[in-house]
């Protein structure tokens, strides 16, 4: 006797079977036969390609140059909004005065009552130590 089975229940035996790989045990599972799903794999395999085929990139509406000019706009826009807020975006280059490198590392913070508070940096290379004022006491 024919036993009437649902699209969702072919579709789960299908992806039950692609995941696992074992024919016998998903046939077993569901009740059906083994030639059924081959069948199925079959057609379903062949409408992927159908649909897979139509899938091919369109023409870009957009240019080069309409997309290069959306993008300094938009830095454009950015620069504004952090000079409004006057916060830094980069830190300040640090060079050793002695070697000229500017491979240098924090190395802590001094306070003194005539320049302030000031970050101390030591070169790499030639291991000078280096203060940069960031505050200045009134």
């Amino acid at each position: 006797m024919y036993k009437e089975i649902k699209e969702l229940t072919k579709m789960e035996v299908l992806k039950e079977f692609w995941r696992c790989g074992n024919l016998s045990m998903v046939a077993n599972k569901y009740g059906v036969n083994r030639a059924s799903i081959y069948k199925w794999k079959e057609i379903a395999e062949k409408s992927m390609l159908e649909n897979l085929k139509e899938l091919t990139p369109g023409k870009r509406h957009v240019t080069v140059e309409q997309q290069n000019n959306k993008l300094k706009e938009q830095v454009k826009n950015l620069l504004d909004i952090l000079h409004k807020e006057r916060k830094e975006i980069f830190m300040p280059v640090v060079f050793c005065p002695e070697c000229k490198s500017d491979k240098v590392r924090k190395n802590g913070k001094v306070i003194t009552r005539e320049k302030g508070l000031r970050q101390r940096y030591i070169c790499n290379k030639c291991s000078a130590s280096i203060y940069v004022a960031l505050k200045k006491t009134p």
